[in-house]
């Protein structure tokens, strides 16, 4: 269980970090969509960065995914 809930804890702080980092280099490469409300909790918000879900997302897995496969340590 504890492998678990580190690889929940290291998805979500990834998803966040790169979500954020998107937000703020990629976004605005991309074709406008709209105004971007600025509520976190707006469907609008997250539509608008597609780009930093999709990567957040990948990148998440595969970190999440790394955590779980890595190798326990054994206490002496």
């Amino acid at each position: 269980m504890n492998r678990l809930s580190g690889a929940l804890v290291a998805f979500a702080v990834v998803f966040a970090c790169v979500f954020l980092l998107s937000k703020q280099y990629v976004t605005p490469h991309l074709p406008k969509s709209g105004d971007i409300s600025a509520a976190m909790n707006d469907p609008a918000f997250w539509a608008a960065n597609w780009a930093g879900v999709v990567l957040g997302g990948v990148v998440g897995l595969f970190v999440a995914g790394t955590v779980l496969r890595r190798p326990k340590r054994r206490r002496a």
